[in-house]
């Protein structure tokens, strides 16, 4: 919703200031398709990559003229409106909120076709059937879409935080369990290596001792 724009804008960047990752947002229209048809939407985000790329290169000016250069950046600006809080998605989302589901009928039936879980506000003239974790609350206020959004951006960024520490844990762990079994293959290996050479001893030994101890018999011609 327009009255959202600037409050999704700023706390998905406090959650990117804070460290956090895999969060992604859409303040313009909602384009039909985006997760229905993914593979084909998102080729332009990667068009708009190349966009980006090619306008910040220093050959442009050689290589195309004014008048080109121009309808280049009017594409990238069209492409950034709609597509700039979703570039860097590679994937479906896991969940979808949405601030005013009634608004958004589309990007809820995408969710729901894909099976992602939604997380939504809903007004009075909103029907909550369709969404997983309905916020009953007015979508038109600026102060409640602020609060909700505050709200579950502190959640994001405490769960990443959770996320960050669990899996360095489970790092460590797995460091420590590679360890292990480095060395009880070192020590098998060791093991082994000592046995073959107790028997390799113990087989030249009694060469050894069969050779001196067996008499010398020589027949008679």
């Amino acid at each position: 919703k327009r009255q959202a724009r600037d409050i999704v804008e700023e706390e998905v960047k406090r959650a990117k200031e804070a460290g956090s990752k895999g969060i992604f947002y859409v303040t313009f229209r909602w384009i039909g398709g985006t997760f229905t048809n993914f593979p084909e939407v998102s080729k332009n985000f990667k068009k708009l990559a190349k966009l980006n790329e090619f306008l910040s290169s220093e050959t442009k000016n050689t290589d195309y003229t004014k008048r080109e250069i121009l309808l280049f950046e009017r594409e990238k600006e069209k492409l950034r409106i709609f597509y700039e809080g979703i570039a860097a998605l590679d994937r479906l989302p896991d969940a979808l909120v949405i601030l005013g589901t009634q608004h958004e009928a589309t990007a809820v039936q995408e969710a729901v076709s894909n099976k992602l879980k939604t997380v939504g506000v809903v007004d009075t003239n909103a029907d909550p059937s369709k969404i997983d974790y309905p916020i009953p609350a007015n979508d038109d206020a600026v102060g409640s879409i602020k609060l909700i959004t505050s709200y579950l951006v502190d959640a994001w960024i405490e769960g990443s935080k959770i996320e960050a520490k669990n899996r360095e844990i489970q790092i460590k762990q797995e460091e420590k369990e590679k360890v292990a079994r480095e060395r009880a293959a070192e020590e098998k290996l060791k093991k082994e290596t000592e046995e073959i050479r107790k028997k390799q001893r113990e087989n030249t030994s009694a060469r050894i001792e069969d050779k001196f101890t067996k008499p010398d018999i020589k027949q008679d011609k």
